[in-house]
């Protein structure tokens, strides 16, 4: 179980220690707590979205599929295109899953976990 290790005094501190002052200074120590608890919850609606929808991908499964579809009928090779149509969801999913990591791993430095 992981344990938030500053309270309202150690946001102070942090604050001081990065030599800032005023709110901004306070919004920033708390925005990098605020991302830590965040994450979780934006990378599964970024994969879902990814997936389900062509506003934030470039196009959408269904166009994909639709497009393996028919190049499939057209050549006789189904296996061909509808690997190719997994390969590329494969790897923006891939490829999503290793930069959320990478910017979860940033905002979890000095997290101490609990000893069960």
């Amino acid at each position: 179980m992981l344990v938030p290790v500053i309270s309202t005094t150690g946001r102070a501190d942090a604050s001081d220690c990065a030599q800032a002052a005023g709110p901004a200074a306070a919004s920033a120590v708390s925005a990098a707590q605020l991302i830590r608890l965040a994450l979780p919850g934006f990378t599964n609606n970024w994969l879902v979205l990814a997936k389900a929808t062509a506003l934030v991908s470039l196009i959408g499964l269904q166009d994909v599929m639709f497009r393996a579809k028919g190049a499939a009928e057209a050549t006789g090779m189904p296996f061909t295109f509808y690997l190719i149509a997994a390969g590329f969801y494969l790897f923006v999913t891939v490829f999503s899953l290793i930069l959320l990591a990478l910017l979860a791993r940033r905002f979890e430095i000095d997290i101490r976990e609990l000893a069960p």
